[in-house]
Order: C-alpha cells, then sequence, then structure tokens
C-alpha cells in the first residue's frame, strides 16, 4: 500500500520532536511493508481545523491516491479535539484514505472524548510535541 507520513507538533516544540516522529513512521512503513511516497509536516496547534491552517496536512492528502494510507504516531498528531478527528476522518473517507496510528486508536470511534485523543500513555512517540 503507498503511504505518506504525517507529523505535527505545537508551536515551541524542539525540531527534533518532528524529526523523531518521522522515524517512527519509517520504521513503521518499514516493518509493515508499505510503499512511503512523501514525508509531511508542520507545526500548529492540535485545534487547528484541516484547511489554511493545515497546509501539509492538506497536500499529504491531495498527494495520496484512492486505496492509500496516511500515517500518524498517534491519532492526536492530527487533532486534539474529537470532532475536528472525526471531520479529518470524514474527509479521507470521501478519498478512500485510511488513517494508521502507530500507537493507540486508528479511529475515532475508538476515542471516546477529545481527552482521550490526546492521553494514550505508554505509546510510542510520547513526548512528540
Amino acid at each position: 500500500m503507498k503511504v505518506a507520513g504525517y507529523a505535527r507538533v505545537v508551536p515551541g516544540s524542539s525540531a527534533d520532536a518532528l524529526a523523531h516522529q518521522q522515524a517512527v513512521i519509517e520504521r513503521f512503513v518499514h516493518e509493515k511493508g508499505y510503499e512511503l511516497v512523501g514525508h509531511f509536516a508542520e507545526i500548529a496547534s492540535a485545534d487547528v481545523p484541516l484547511g489554511p491552517g493545515r497546509q501539509e496536512l492538506a497536500r499529504a492528502l491531495e498527494s495520496l491516491p484512492p486505496q492509500s494510507g496516511l500515517v500518524v504516531v498517534r491519532l492526536n498528531r492530527l487533532s486534539g479535539q474529537k470532532r475536528l478527528l472525526e471531520r479529518i476522518f470524514q474527509a479521507c473517507q470521501s478519498r478512500q484514505i485510511e488513517i494508521i496510528a502507530v500507537a493507540g486508536p486508528s479511529d475515532p470511534r475508538g476515542v471516546a472524548s477529545s481527552f482521550e485523543v490526546t492521553a494514550m500513555p505508554g505509546q510510542p512517540g510520547a513526548g512528540d510535541d
């Protein structure tokens, strides 16, 4: 499967945080045998919706053909808010793009609240903000 990697950190994070997420994604993609077709990374708050404030996420989705995937370390790299996360999932579903999380749930239906999006203890990539 063709996949793109997407990393996001909050403003004020170290440059190493993005590099760490990208390394985690690369290892995961290699282990799964996926074809990595691009890396996308940005600095943005977790509550910024898909659109002008999330240009790299939009570019990642536009670059992927149907039946491909978007790999993130955890769902909270897409959004820290459940309702925004669900909107991003809907945008992906409409384009037939699967969201693949390295750790934690890979579907917002597995997340009961916004708190659970951001609080997934003991998962790879902890401290990736």
